[in-house]
């Protein structure tokens, strides 16, 4: 009872000392809110920016293919990828107004691949904090990103009206698709200017609330040193969460590309000073499509957060083990001995190839592809390195995929792939700049007087860029392996039976078969046939003079769509020879199969029909079966008169080669004389 009248002063004390820490508590948690918010909303932009960057590139390469094949599923293609930075597009002029309409902006956003959780924080970090000056640079990098989005797509549509209404030869298109390369390499360092922005961001914000949140944490002193203890303890636990945040993936808990690269870039700088050895690899996983088309992207995110662990297990405390992106990994191993690097990455590669992925009631086994590189003091810069480790881990799939393929500069493969990387790159540029050309060379019957017109083969060549001519073995091997030659079949068809138009205007009965050599590629193209008939019916050319030549090879390759293909065409009037033949394991055996007019000897058997009498046999051979198949046969490589007579003695029906004539040109002339000008300028 004596305690009694002293209880409300005691309360009055109580209420003094806790409602201080009340206000504090609760303006924490608002900060903490906050905090997070707002990273949170960095974080997605990050990614956002990511999938717009993607969806660009797609569009570039969709309209690429578009223009020289005329595809329109690749028309289409295009605008699917080119949607999600339309998208993008949409959210930002709308969260530039006045009034935005916050629904409008979300769709756009969405459109764009934004995960609708992060939607709202993106609209309040643009709509509340854009004036700020890092954030309102980074917005001023979109709308110039945006600006160049939307040239790249009037040109886009500009390049589809012009195909359509049939202006789809190179000169037509040229400037269009400088005009979308122009556009493209504008584009590319705003994406690195707009990415290093979100960097910028994220350090920002982090350095701006951590020290908020430790100055709010540490105002707790005030209501009493036990809860101010307490809570200093939750208060850094967050902003190690928050440090954490900002520099690890969100969804396996392992670096993020920033801070994967902040490292590397330390990695480098410490090789040049000290000449320690270090070692990257580049990691991308095999059939991780096939998950997750399979699964849904919630298999493919735990598939993803699996790998991430099981890789973790293998590599020692000082690795750094980081997702760059998707299905793609890093790895830095600091201090590493010469040999160490590949065996770690054999043993991510054994693990990875062990492991079963199990997810509801389905299993999966999986590779991995890696590309290592020794970090010496040639590695200059982050960039350098990783363009390095991508093109052996591209190595590493291009062989056969679940391999390790250590980089080496001077190592053949890394040779060959940088050269058919120059080629493919040096291919587009001389379709841009009409630096292709066609030669003629005649191809004369050797058992009766030549009819009424010439035969003769049109042969594809290249001006490189000092005027001189490049011979096809040196580009298309490339062409081949980065599937560009059916763009080039395209445009030999087109340039051929323009120049053909023309000739035969000026003598009609001059040219009686020209022949075109076709790829395996086009052999597979269903639009093929439909494209060669609108190039005949707009150069008023007759099919019936048209003989296309595929190899034995390319033929054999899928037998069944081959002879489809012929017969075909040859419902349409052409007619077609087999080239190269007897170069095959089993020439013979398919020759019945496929419905060919001519069959052309190849060039060895011609070449030492002297020297080899096995040769001569084989010639004959094919000759005599070519004649109870109805087909009529012509020797390549002709060299000789005494090759030539041997021949006709053995009733081969046909001779080409430089004994009869060299090539010839046939189109080009124009840029030829063009190159040739500006070179000696």
């Amino acid at each position: 009872m004596r305690n009694n009248p002293r209880s409300p002063i005691r309360g009055k004390r109580d209420l003094r000392l806790v409602l201080p820490f009340v206000v504090i508590f609760l303006g924490l948690v608002l900060l903490s809110a906050f905090s997070i918010d707002l990273l949170s909303a960095a974080r997605a932009f990050v990614g956002g920016e990511s999938l717009w960057s993607k969806g660009q590139k797609a569009a570039v390469i969709h309209l690429m293919r578009y223009a020289y094949g005329g595809d329109e599923e690749e028309f289409l293609a295009y605008q699917r990828a080119i949607a999600v930075p339309l998208g993008d597009r949409q959210a930002r002029v709308e969260l530039a107004r006045e009034r935005p309409d916050y629904r409008k902006a979300a769709e756009g956003l969405l459109q764009g691949g934004n995960h609708p959780d992060d939607i709202p924080g993106m609209i309040r970090l643009v709509r509340y904090f854009g004036r700020l000056p890092a954030i309102d640079r980074a917005l001023e990098i979109w709308a110039h990103g945006d600006d160049e989005v939307a040239t790249l797509n009037q040109l886009a549509f500009q390049l589809h009206d012009a195909v359509r209404a049939g202006h789809n030869s190179a000169a037509d298109l040229a400037p269009l698709l400088q005009g979308i390369r122009e556009t493209d390499a504008r584009v590319t360092p705003l994406e690195g200017a707009f990415s290093s922005s979100l960097g910028e961001i994220s350090r920002r914000l982090r350095d701006f609330l951590i020290p908020g949140i430790g100055i709010v944490a540490a105002s707790l002193l005030f209501p009493g040193v036990a809860l101010v203890l307490r809570d200093v303890r939750r208060e850094r636990r967050h902003s190690l969460r928050l440090a954490h945040l900002a520099s690890h993936d969100s969804l396996t808990g392992l670096f993020n590309r920033i801070e994967f690269e902040r490292r590397l870039s330390n990695a480098i700088d410490e090789a040049h000073q000290n000449g320690s050895t270090h070692a990257l690899m580049y990691l991308d996983l095999d059939q991780f499509k096939v998950v997750n088309d399979t699964c849904g992207h919630a298999g493919g995110d735990e598939l993803i957060r699996q790998i991430g662990a099981l890789m973790r297990a293998q590599l020692r405390q000082t690795d750094t083990l980081a997702r760059l992106g998707g299905d793609e990994f890093g790895v830095l191993l600091e201090h590493c001995a010469a040999g160490d690097d590949e065996h770690l990455a054999e043993a991510i590669r054994n693990a990875i190839s062990s492991f079963q992925f199990v997810y509801r009631h389905r299993t999966f086994s999986l590779g991995v592809s890696i590309g290592v590189i020794n970090l010496d003091q040639t590695v200059t810069k982050v960039a350098e390195a990783l363009s390095a480790a991508d093109a052996a881990c591209y190595l590493a799939k291009q062989n056969g995929r679940n391999r390790v393929q250590v980089y080496q500069l001077h190592d053949d493969a890394i040779q060959v792939f940088h050269g058919e990387m120059e080629w493919v790159s040096r291919v587009h540029a001389a379709l841009a700049e009409e630096r292709f050309c066609l030669y003629s060379q005649e191809i004369t019957p050797l058992q009766n007087s030549p009819g009424a017109g010439r035969h003769i083969e049109l042969l594809l060549r290249m001006v490189d860029e000092a005027g001189r001519i490049v011979t096809p073995m040196e580009f298309i091997p490339a062409c081949e392996r980065y599937n560009l030659m059916p763009m080039l079949d395209r445009w030999v068809i087109g340039s051929a039976f323009a120049e053909l138009a023309g000739r035969n205007a000026a003598a009609p009965r001059d040219i009686a078969v020209c022949s075109i050599n076709l790829c395996g590629a086009s052999l597979a193209d269903s639009s093929m046939p439909a494209y060669i008939q609108e190039c005949a019916a707009q150069h008023g050319i007759p099919l019936n003079t048209i003989c296309f030549e595929i190899t034995e090879t390319a033929a054999v390759g899928n037998l069944e769509q081959a002879a489809r293909f012929i017969r075909d065409l040859q419902s349409l009037g052409c007619t077609f020879a087999l080239d190269d033949f007897g170069a095959g394991m089993s020439s013979f055996t398919y020759l019945k199969h496929l419905p060919a007019e001519y069959i052309k000897i190849d060039g060895s058997f011609i070449t030492e029909m002297f020297d080899l009498p096995v040769n001569l046999a084989v010639i004959e051979a094919i000759h005599r079966i070519s004649r109870a198949t109805g087909q009529m046969t012509i020797a390549e490589w002709v060299d000789s008169d005494e090759k030539l007579l041997r021949l006709r003695a053995l009733g081969v029906d046909y001779a080409q080669g430089y004994q009869i004539g060299r090539p010839e040109h046939f189109t080009g002339r124009q840029a030829l004389s063009r190159v040739a000008s500006g070179h000696n300028r």
